[in-house]
């Protein structure tokens, strides 16, 4: 192969490594204090993120009474009980999984550990991750962003002139719609515009191909949605922190479990019902347990919220109804392939970030994360997001391994052998997440996720990546929802 491509006429965004290789993070070391799911080299999986069997710190208490009741024990959830328990509160948390974190889920893979769910930090200067990785001693790795090689299908490397090509083209269609959004007007989707753009510069052919090409690669995988749900005007206007983004090399269980720690968590505790109509909360499981506490937090992944598994009683009120629906909660789900302990390998690629440049609706394996050259593991992370991922998650689970190592041996001039473990997501299916994380969809606005931040009562209050329009779509975004929850709860007294 030739030398990897530095990527220096536009660099990968923050957010696309959010969703680039979204919800990602592996290590060579095992963390027994974290969701575990062990599997013996040679054996492949569907990650099953809502049954891990795994303990947790939660209290062995039977009362179903508090000051306070959080509903979800991920990021939002654990942050916004940790406040409340500081103020003086007694919380309970309620968690429908068998584990913590939901979609942080540190978990093994062949005897590695790797984060199937969030694991980037991304922007470390002033973010709060980044204070809470201290406190956890939890070791980073930054990625370069540049560090990129991009591949056709039959295994060639594209070359220089090529990858400055492919840059071109989408710098120019973003200039292009960046333009149409500063003059305002409807809010198309994104597949939409693409189309428009290609019609209009009569593109076709390869330019065309390249054109989505890089729809998946920079914006479905970074949103983990399709792009016909995609608003063309909002789905590029989140903020940022500055500075480098990290991974994990232990994985991001490590923050989970710092944040969890001395909380009251009721694990398999799956919430139906939620009455807020009388002086206070009262909380059905679905077991017909009553929980009761004058407030309640509801962090509940926007999935669920659309697919109206909890019943609310008065119903949300008809803003946050529409709120809900102006979003999207798209699908990205991770392929991991294990060479450990496997004999004649040919030579690794060198680079991060390794590309296929393909027709995605066909061949949706475009985006892989290299990580022998990362963390010196023999193993690749592929990466589908939006309408190609969905059909995949109901395949079992030796069709998909083998269309992965497929794809996989385009980065490899010599004999690729079979891996000796697979592992894979399908988040799409999981009950408690009904997704990955969330978007906007056209015709939608940050300012929908402004109206879920807002208390719906002085006993109602949601929080999650959903409810923070300037961080969606990230864990920092739901670490920030969960404060601001707990203290909106500590306001209305």
């Amino acid at each position: 192969m030739s030398d990897v491509h530095q990527r220096t006429s536009a660099q990968i965004s923050r957010r696309n490594l959010l969703q680039l290789f979204a919800l990602m993070g592996i290590s060579a070391c095992t963390r027994e204090s974290t969701a575990t799911h062990p599997l013996a080299a040679g054996t492949s999986t569907t990650a099953t993120p809502q049954s891990d069997d795994t303990t947790t710190n939660s209290t062995d208490s039977k009362g179903t009474s508090a000051d306070v009741l959080v509903i979800g024990a991920g990021m939002a959830g654990l942050a916004a009980a940790r406040d409340l328990q500081k103020a003086g509160k007694k919380v309970i948390v309620l968690e429908g999984r068998q584990r913590i974190g939901g979609r942080i889920w540190t978990t093994q893979v062949g005897g590695l550990t790797i984060d199937f769910g969030a694991s980037w930090i991304h922007g470390v200067t002033g973010n709060p991750l980044t204070d809470l990785a201290k406190q956890a001693g939890a070791a980073t790795i930054a990625v370069d962003y540049k560090n990129m090689a991009r591949f056709a299908p039959d295994g060639t490397e594209l070359t220089d002139a090529q990858d400055d090509a492919i840059e071109a083209l989408w710098q120019g269609f973003e200039a292009w719609r960046q333009a149409r959004v500063e003059a305002g007007g409807l809010d198309p989707s994104l597949r939409a515009l693409v189309d428009k753009y290609a019609s209009t510069k009569g593109l076709s052919g390869i330019d065309k191909g390249w054109l989505d090409y890089m729809v998946a690669a920079e914006v479905e995988h970074e949103y983990a949605q399709d792009a016909a749900q995609l608003s063309a005007q909002h789905y590029g206007d989140t903020g940022e922190f500055p500075g480098g983004d990290v991974i994990f090399a232990q994985g991001y269980g490590q923050l989970v479990d710092l944040v969890a720690k001395d909380l009251d968590i009721r694990l398999g505790t799956v919430v139906s019902h939620i009455d807020t109509a009388g002086q206070g909360a009262q909380v059905t499981d679905s077991n017909g347990q009553v929980w009761k506490a004058p407030q309640v937090i509801v962090t509940l992944p926007l999935g669920v919220l659309q697919a109206n598994q909890v019943q609310f009683q008065p119903a949300l009120p008809q803003d946050v109804q529409t709120a809900i629906g102006h979003l999207g909660m798209g699908v990205l789900d991770k392929f991991f392939l294990s060479w450990q302990g496997v004999a004649n390998l040919p030579a690794w690629p060198k680079a991060h970030i390794l590309g296929r440049v393909t027709q995605p609706a066909q061949d949706p394996w475009v985006e892989w994360l290299n990580t022998h050259e990362l963390l010196q593991v023999p193993a690749l992370l592929g990466f589908t997001a939006g309408a190609p991922a969905l059909p995949l998650e109901s395949q079992p689970d030796a069709q998909v391994q083998e269309q992965a190592y497929k794809a996989a041996k385009s980065f490899f001039d010599g004999d690729l052998p079979k891996p000796s473990a697979f592992g894979r997501t399908a988040w799409g299916q999981d009950p408690f997440a009904r997704g990955s994380y969330s978007s906007v969809r056209p015709g939608g606005s940050r300012a929908d996720c402004d109206t879920l931040a807002k208390p719906l009562s002085s006993r109602l209050f949601l929080a999650g990546e959903h409810t923070h329009g300037e961080h969606q779509g990230t864990v920092h975004g739901a670490l920030l929802s969960g404060q601001r929850a707990a203290a909106q709860v500590l306001g209305a007294g």
